[in-house]
């Protein structure tokens, strides 16, 4: 195994759920000698991306937090979530959820959500939640943006639907394409429908969306066309900030000395 597979490997161990482990956890896990990740731990221990738990444990070290900082300051698409989605959520004609996600590797992620101070409902979609490329309209309008052979990967790297085949679901790509909109329910969480539009900046290489979340129960079809103009016209604000954000950004930047 390579020497960064084998550090990522080993991070990716971590989770909410296991927050901690010891060499020999790890080892088990990544399914390497004993001594292999404990050189491997040694020294992201020394790098910061570790650091020493009680007993023989490690956990994840302060290095995340300073990136976590940096890329909150700088990227785009953060910088434009965090700006927008606060006052979209606040004018929605129900209470909801709103939600920026990214394509991330084979599988999307949430980078920036807001909601309205009454909306009580859990979403599966939350900042830094790997989620899967083809379920949900928050997916699905990522993942329209994607074709050719590219988007047959990506297809192949993930399981449809039963029933559901690649075709079929690619000619429901298209008419996302054209439509600039994917509205699903009950996809992703019981009881929740979202609506999503693709946002995006082919000079920056993002492929995103941009989503709200409501409660199907209280959702009433008739405010689909308000629901879908007020993203659209978010949408193009967020495209816009971030590529002033970006310039921005670069302008600002300077080469190391």
């Amino acid at each position: 195994m390579a020497g960064f597979d084998r550090y990522s490997n080993v991070l990716r161990l971590f989770s909410a759920d296991q927050s901690s482990l010891t060499v020999a956890q790890m080892a088990k896990a990544v399914r390497l000698p004993t001594s292999t990740v404990y050189r491997t731990v040694r020294e992201l221990v020394a790098s910061g991306f570790l650091e020493s738990a009680a007993g023989s444990y490690f956990r994840l070290g302060p290095t995340f937090i300073e990136y976590n900082r940096t890329i909150n300051q700088t990227d785009p698409l953060i910088l434009s979530g965090d700006e927008h989605l606060q006052q979209l959520a606040d004018v929605l004609p129900q209470p909801g959820a709103t939600v920026l996600a990214r394509l991330y590797g084979n599988q999307v992620m949430c980078v920036a959500d807001a909601r309205s101070p009454s909306f009580r409902h859990d979403t599966s979609f939350q900042r830094g939640v790997p989620m899967p490329i083809t379920r949900g309209a928050t997916s699905r309008a990522i993942l329209a943006q994607v074709r050719g052979k590219r988007l047959d990967r990506l297809l192949l790297s993930t399981e449809l639907e039963s029933g559901v085949s690649r075709q079929g679901f690619k000619q429901e790509l298209k008419q996302i394409r054209r439509a600039r909109l994917s509205v699903t329910r009950n996809e992703v969480d019981q009881g929740l429908v979202g609506y999503a539009v693709p946002v995006s900046n082919r000079s920056l290489g993002i492929e995103a969306s941009l989503s709200c979340i409501f409660s199907d129960i209280d959702h009433s079809p008739d405010w689909a066309t308000e629901i879908a103009e007020i993203l659209w016209s978010s949408a193009k604000r967020m495209e816009d900030d971030m590529q002033h954000a970006f310039e921005r950004i670069a302008g600002n930047s300077k080469p190391p000395s």
